[in-house]
């Protein structure tokens, strides 16, 4: 939660000495892989964080972060629609999964035995 809170302080005074008014943004997780929107390419609303896309896609799955590799979410714009392009590894299997941003729905998935 204090992510959050200081992701959103940093971003308002950031916006603000910008001039732009503020937009919600996902917090920062840490991650190295995971990259947030711009808010110059859509309004596209986002309430999910990139974690929050990497456990809905690992639930589907049915798998446990501990048991994956190469966890990666990436936010995309996708017609207009806010997406995390969420991708990791199982044993021989690669996963590929395609997360609404503002309902944390599955849209596609893909899994290709390597």
């Amino acid at each position: 939660m204090w992510k959050r809170i200081l992701f959103l302080v940093v971003c308002l005074l950031t916006l603000t000495a910008c001039g732009t008014p503020p937009v919600d943004a996902p917090a920062p997780t840490g991650t190295t892989a995971t990259t947030l929107p711009s808010t110059a390419m859509t309004d596209a609303p986002i309430q999910l964080t990139a974690e929050e896309a990497k456990d809905a896609a690992l639930t589907h799955a049915g798998l446990d972060a501990e048991n994956v590799t190469a966890l990666r979410a990436e936010y995309e714009i996708d017609d207009g629609r806010g997406i995390f392009e969420v991708s990791f590894q199982n044993g021989d299997y690669h996963y590929d999964y395609d997360i609404d941003a503002a309902t944390g729905q599955v849209i596609s998935y893909d899994r290709d035995k390597e």
